[in-house]
């Protein structure tokens, strides 16, 4: 590494030397620049604003006045929004011929459940069986235990029992 001339260093010196100065000179105009702020000036209007504003009350003795002007354009505009909205309301609801025709009877929401019910248990195996393809391990057991665990599985599934659910774990049951 080159070592710096005494030059160099002198130049750096005096650039330094003058940026602080330049640095001190900033920060007292800033501070008297706050200082004039906050001296409290008297206000200047002319005498035409003198005369426009004679007879014309502070805003602090008018600001109950304002706000209450204020409820009330709101309360107006809020009462021609409800007489707006009440007008569109006829009170009666446009459905089709077809629907105005239909009667609904018990049998006919039985029906829906039950096929909603269907689905939903449907659903409900498809998903025990997505399940229980992705376990993998499959012991090695005797044909008479397979096939007393295969009747148990059954047995268990009908009744609403997970198979291999043991302690008779319940299958979830839907909310209706």
């Amino acid at each position: 590494k080159k070592a710096p001339s005494s030059k160099g260093v002198e130049h750096f010196a005096n650039r330094m030397s003058a940026w602080a100065k330049d640095r001190d000179k900033r920060r007292q105009d800033e501070s008297e620049k706050a200082r004039s702020k906050e001296t409290i000036q008297q206000l200047q209007i002319s005498e035409r604003s003198r005369k426009l504003a004679k007879n014309v009350k502070p805003v602090y003795e008018r600001l109950g006045d304002i706000v209450q002007g204020r409820k009330e354009a709101f309360q107006q505009a809020r009462a021609k929004q409800e007489e707006m909205e009440m007008k569109d309301a006829t009170m009666h609801p446009v459905i089709s011929a077809r629907a105005q025709k239909m009667e609904r009877r018990f049998e006919d929401h039985q029906s829906w459940k039950e096929r909603r019910d269907k689905r939903i248990g449907e659903e409900q195996l498809a998903q025990y069986q997505k399940q229980l393809a992705e376990c993998t391990f499959k012991p090695q057991i005797n044909k008479t235990s397979n096939c007393l665990a295969s009747k148990t599985a059954a047995i268990s599934f009908r009744h609403g029992r997970r198979p291999g659910a043991g302690d008779g774990a319940q299958m979830p049951e839907e909310e209706h």
